[in-house]
């Protein structure tokens, strides 16, 4: 039986429309089970805890990852969903993930409060425009995040949360 695991990712956007993303080296994920190291950017966020809401998981993730605090972002809807098979940890996970978007009034993050887990794989955070995540050749995941940001970027909100590919 396949281990089931619920996250949500935080689509941060700041003044200038740039997105946050967080870079991960971690040989404890990937697709194959190949145990090769997995270095990649990601939206910042992470698994949904037992009995925690998905706006919870969301403002603890937000904290652990960049030390915003609720009262300097703020959380919009779901917009888009996803699922996958992944390799975590020596067994196959479905990953299932909603995404937030979410709005920052600062650009000033810090790793301080990165979890033990998260100190021993994550290396940076960065503010991407839309154009340097087209134009970047390092692995980002999702890995159409360029194409699905355009319309939210230029304020285009799905009413509904669309499906998108992990």
């Amino acid at each position: 039986m396949i281990k089931k695991r619920d996250s949500v990712k935080l689509i941060l956007l700041n003044p200038n429309k740039e997105v946050l993303m967080i870079y991960s080296k971690d040989s404890a994920i990937g697709k194959d089970g190949s145990g090769k190291k997995a270095s990649f950017w990601h939206l910042i966020g992470g698994q949904i805890e037992k009995g925690e809401s998905l706006q919870d998981a969301a403002y603890r993730e937000l904290f652990e990852e960049t030390g915003l605090t609720r009262d300097q972002v703020v959380l919009g809807e779901v917009v888009w969903y996803g699922s996958d098979l992944l390799f975590i940890n020596d067994e196959f996970v479905e990953l299932n993930q909603r995404f937030i978007l979410a709005y920052s009034c600062t650009d000033r993050v810090t790793m301080d409060h990165l979890t033990q887990e998260e100190k021993m794989n994550v290396t940076r955070l960065r503010w991407f425009g839309l154009e340097e995540l087209r134009a970047t050749k390092e692995v980002v995941y999702p890995t159409n995040l360029h194409v699905y940001l355009q319309e939210i970027v230029n304020g285009i909100i799905p009413k509904q949360p669309v499906e998108i590919t992990l």
